[in-house]
């Protein structure tokens, strides 16, 4: 059974835009804009951060009567994941740590291991409208992903699709990764 988690960021970045209007007019003096995470703080948090965050917003709408200014989320709207990921580290995001021990490069044969379980389980968890094409870089941490219709991709589509590194990485045997690349 899946969790709901929170909005995907698009739907999130228009609840946030609204309360963000709400509270530069109403409320700007009276502390701080509510909380969210799209763009870049999406790659960068894991689902309990982004839960957290999402039932901070809505207390934060609720304690400034403002809840009529989020709708109701559509179903294909919802992050929604059956088991909740927690980074334990910034090693995990892969953030540089000079006292973190760099990993190291993938043999071809851990290489094609590993893009093959990545592979075998990618339509059960994303669908057949992209596929990953293949790991790049030299310690095989980005992930070329392609999309099988023409057309142009947009920056949040990833998101609504549920490919995101947390959700990659859970299906990594022992392998991360730290960037995904869309590509047409």
């Amino acid at each position: 059974m899946k969790t709901y988690i929170c909005p995907v960021p698009g739907f999130w970045a228009f609840i946030a835009s609204e309360l963000i209007s709400f509270w530069k007019v109403n409320l700007k003096e009276a502390g701080p804009q509510p909380p969210y995470i799209i763009l870049s703080g999406w790659n960068y948090s894991d689902d309990v951060d982004r839960m957290e965050t999402w039932m901070n917003c809505i207390k934060w709408a609720e304690e400034r009567n403002c809840t009529h200014l989020i709708p109701q989320i559509p179903e294909n709207s919802w992050y929604q994941q059956e088991t909740l990921s927690r980074f334990k580290s910034f090693e995990d995001f892969g953030i540089y740590n000079k006292f973190h021990k760099p990993s190291k490069k993938l043999t071809k044969e851990e290489r094609v291991h590993h893009f093959n379980i990545l592979r075998s389980k990618w339509v059960t968890n994303f669908g057949t409208d992209y596929f990953p094409k293949r790991l790049t870089g030299k310690k095989c941490k980005r992930l070329i992903v392609k999309s099988n219709e023409i057309k142009t991709l947009q920056v949040n589509q990833n998101v609504q699709l549920n490919i995101t590194v947390s959700a990659v990485n859970q299906l990594m045997d022992g392998h991360t990764i730290y960037e995904i690349d869309f590509k047409r």
